[in-house]
C-alpha cells in the first residue's frame, strides 16, 4: 500500500483573514500617526493662544506689555532692579512704546525687550518656564545654538528645533516660529522648523489657511511683514511662485515636502 504524501497550507479563507488583520494593523498605525500629528499642531496653537492671553493679562495687571513695561514700573513691581542696564528706558530697554524690540530699538538681535518679554512672563507666573537670559549688564544673546536658545525663548512642542520669538515690525508685534539661533553679537538667524502640513494646520485654525495672506504667513526673514522677498522657496513650503496666491505644499510627491521641515511662520500677535 502506497503512503500518501500530503502537504498542508493556508486556505484562501485563512489568507484573507491574515490580510485583513495586516490591513487593520497598518491602518491603525497610520491613523495613530495622524492623531499624533494633529495633537502636536493643536499643542502649538494652544501655545500661541496661551502666550497671547498671558501678554494681555500682564498688560491688564501692570499697565504695560511684558518686556516693554516702562522701566520705572518694572522696578516698582520688582521685574527689574534699579541700575539694570536692560531697563534704562532707552530704545528697546523698557521704553514703554507698546512694541517689542531689541536693545537697539530694532528686531535684529535677541536682546532687550525681545528677551525681557519671556523673563517677565516667566517670573510673573503667567507662562511656565524660567527665562533668565538677560540679567544685569546690557547684552544680547551671543552665539545661542539650538541647544542653548531656550535659555532666552520657549521651545515649541512641534519639535526640539522649533522656538517662539516675539518681535515688532512696522508698529506691530509678531510671533516667529522657527529654528532660532544667534551670532556673536546676538544677531538672529531664523531657519526652517515647520512642515507644510503643520503650517497649513496652524494657519487654518488661526487664519485663512493661505501662506501669503492674513495674520499667519510663511516667511524666511524678520524684516518682511508679508510673504514677498522673504517667502520660502517654491516646491518646498509653497506651491507657487506667487506667494499671495500660493498654498502650502502638502502634496508634492517629487519632494515629499509635506513631511519635510521646510517652513517658518510669522504670526501676528493680539497684543
Amino acid at each position: 500500500m502506497m503512503a500518501t504524501n500530503r502537504k498542508s497550507g493556508f486556505t484562501l479563507v485563512e489568507l484573507a483573514i491574515v490580510l485583513v488583520i495586516i490591513g487593520l494593523i497598518i491602518g491603525g498605525v497610520l491613523v495613530g500617526q495622524d492623531l499624533i500629528k494633529a495633537a502636536t499642531i493643536r499643542a502649538a496653537i494652544t501655545d500661541l493662544e496661551k502666550f497671547n492671553a498671558a501678554a494681555t493679562t500682564f498688560r491688564g495687571k501692570y499697565n504695560g506689555l511684558p518686556g516693554d513695561l516702562a522701566s520705572a514700573k518694572a522696578v516698582e513691581f520688582g521685574l527689574s532692579t534699579g541700575g539694570d542696564a536692560n531697563a534704562t528706558g532707552a530704545a528697546g530697554l523698557r521704553d514703554g512704546n507698546g512694541v517689542i524690540q531689541d536693545d537697539a530699538g530694532t528686531a535684529l538681535n535677541l536682546g532687550g525687550e525681545m528677551a525681557l518679554l519671556w523673563r517677565d512672563l516667566g517670573s510673573s507666573g503667567l507662562v511656565g518656564g524660567n527665562y533668565p537670559g538677560l540679567v544685569g549688564a546690557a547684552m544680547n544673546a551671543p552665539n545661542a545654538t539650538l541647544g542653548t536658545i531656550n535659555t532666552f525663548i520657549p521651545r515649541s512642542k512641534l519639535r526640539d528645533s522649533a522656538s517662539y520669538l516675539v518681535y515688532s515690525l512696522a508698529g506691530r508685534n509678531f510671533f516667529y516660529l522657527g529654528a532660532i539661533t544667534t551670532g556673536a553679537a546676538g544677531v538672529i538667524t531664523p531657519a526652517n522648523a515647520v512642515t507644510p502640513l503643520e503650517g497649513k494646520g496652524i494657519d487654518e485654525k488661526l487664519d485663512d489657511g493661505m501662506p501669503g495672506t492674513g495674520i499667519v504667513i510663511a516667511n524666511t526673514a524678520l524684516a518682511t511683514a508679508d510673504a514677498g522677498a522673504g517667502a520660502p522657496a517654491v516646491t518646498t513650503c509653497l506651491s507657487s511662485t506667487t506667494p499671495a496666491t500660493a498654498s502650502y505644499n502638502v502634496s508634492s510627491a517629487a519632494t515629499g515636502a509635506s513631511a519635510n521641515v521646510v517652513c517658518q511662520l510669522q504670526i501676528r500677535t493680539s497684543f
